[in-house]
């Protein structure tokens, strides 16, 4: 199973999802995880956590949310929303 996870959601992030990943990995043969979000702060990380398993990957993502009160207009004027690349 592949899933893509936004390793830039939570208050802590990227560093316990970052974590969770290898984590889940480890513990599951045959997932893989895509970890989305900012390269350079998912780099960083990864220098304390140590080498994405090869089952891990990167999938850099550095724009913003676009807030409105519409979830439509978020994906319509959002260049790149999270879900929506995970899902392409």
């Amino acid at each position: 199973m592949r899933i893509a996870l936004d390793a830039m959601g939570g208050d802590y992030a990227p560093g316990p999802n970052i974590l969770g990943a290898l984590e889940a990995v480890e513990l599951n043969p045959g997932l893989e995880v895509l970890l989305v979000g900012d390269r350079v702060r998912l780099e960083a990380e990864l220098v304390r956590t140590g080498p994405l398993p090869a089952a891990c990957g990167l999938w850099s993502l550095t724009a913003g949310w676009v807030w409105t009160r519409s979830p439509r207009l978020r994906c319509e004027r959002s260049r790149t929303v999270r879900l929506l690349v995970a899902g392409n």
